[in-house]
């Protein structure tokens, strides 16, 4: 089959396959429920370090393995900034409220 602009076809089948993959890549991205499957297998893996060898060795099982690693790396990374975040709203509401400090002991 021949097409009559093949750089054409080739933009819109490379912008087809961005849009599937990007779809892909938000839903896991939003997913929380995988989160206690991802957990669970990070400590099985732990429990019985040989099937941990053996999964590294496996290609596809060694990418799951740094993906669960970077996972837990961004989900302690974000806690932490939603704990910042929580901590600067709690002394921006409590600056706020100035009079009630003063009013408080005297």
């Amino acid at each position: 089959m021949r097409y009559r602009n093949p750089y054409l076809y080739f933009l819109v089948a490379n912008l087809i396959a961005v849009a599937i993959g990007g779809g892909i890549y938000w839903a896991f991205l939003e997913v929380e429920a995988l989160d206690q499957a991802f957990v669970w297998l990070g400590d099985f893996l732990f429990k019985y370090k040989g099937l941990a060898v053996i999964a590294a060795v496996s290609p596809l099982l060694c990418g799951l393995l740094v993906g669960l690693g970077y996972a837990r790396r961004a989900k302690a990374r974000r806690a932490r900034e939603q704990a910042l975040l929580d901590a600067a709203i709690a002394e921006a509401s409590w600056g706020e409220g100035g009079g009630e400090r003063a009013g408080a002991g005297g």
